[in-house]
């Protein structure tokens, strides 16, 4: 496949297809945006853009791996250096990487001519990985973005599947059950377990298959890996619901609950539903 494919926003998603797709043998033209982009660029031996134009110029698909809420932010800034400078997009491929968002926050894009839709690999990133091999990978779009977009996730060795816009929010929840959900609920039961155990190790061997999947779990619970700050809000509420917790100890756990949604989420969370009565 003769393609060349840049990324905005070089995190752990951004960087992975960056990994897996130089490696399936597409060019890499370059990496925009964040902080460390200069440090990642050099990481993989590419190019780094100071601004979005470069990119937009040097790519013919560029990958949106940015967080959902600055998707349209970045494809807006994108589109307007593109028309400043006279550029067409038309045969370029944007690609958000969001499980949720839809492709209205790509229309910025859409509206100069271009190619756009989404790509989102079934898969928690820790930290970025090499290969795609294996996981799925789901894919939206326009005619022309779906088609490459499965000739994408089939090149990096992914189980490519469409995902229609209107169920993309069914989608996503069961995403989160299968991963975020499961991890969590398993961290909170060996943390109600040392309620009645000696030491965490104990706690560890109550677990289901022995301590070591347990302590990963709590691990992976602790440090937040994969989770927004709004999402792991969720994952506490829904902790003490799937506990049983009920009368004062119910109330007490929801207090702590909500003063670590203020002080860590902030503003991220002030458009989520009442939970404690959901």
């Amino acid at each position: 496949m003769d393609l060349s494919f840049g990324v905005a926003g070089p995190g752990r998603v951004g960087m992975s297809l960056a990994k897996a797709f130089a490696s399936a043998g597409l060019s890499c033209a370059g990496v925009y945006g964040g902080t460390h982009a200069k440090a990642r660029a050099a990481e993989l031996g590419v190019r780094h853009f100071n601004e979005p134009l470069g990119l937009v110029a040097a790519a013919d698909v560029i990958f949106i791996c940015v967080p959902d809420r600055f998707i349209n932010e970045a494809a807006e800034s994108m589109a307007k250096a593109a028309a400043q400078a006279g550029l067409d997009v038309c045969g370029k491929y944007f690609y958000h990487v969001s499980g949720s968002a839809g492709l209205d926050e790509l229309a910025p894009l859409k509206a100069l001519g271009a190619e756009t839709g989404s790509l989102h690999p079934l898969q928690s990133f820790a930290a970025p990985v090499k290969s795609l091999a294996g996981i799925g990978m789901a894919v939206d779009g326009s005619a022309k973005a779906q088609e490459l977009g499965f000739k994408l996730a089939r090149l990096s060795g992914a189980a490519a599947f469409k995902v229609p816009q209107k169920e993309r929010a069914l989608y996503h929840a069961a995403a989160c059950f299968c991963s975020n959900f499961t991890v969590t609920v398993t961290a909170l039961a060996e943390k109600l377990l040392l309620r009645w155990t000696e030491d965490e190790e104990t706690a560890h061997s109550r677990e289901e298959k022995g301590g070591r999947h347990a302590s990963a779990a709590r691990r992976f619970y602790e440090r937040r890996f994969s989770l927004t700050k709004p999402q792991l809000c969720i994952m506490l509420y829904m902790g003490i619901i799937l506990s049983g917790i009920k009368g004062e100890n119910y109330e007490r756990y929801a207090r702590i609950c909500e003063k670590f949604e203020k002080r860590v989420c902030g503003a991220e969370c002030h458009q989520l539903p009442d939970r404690r009565h959901a």
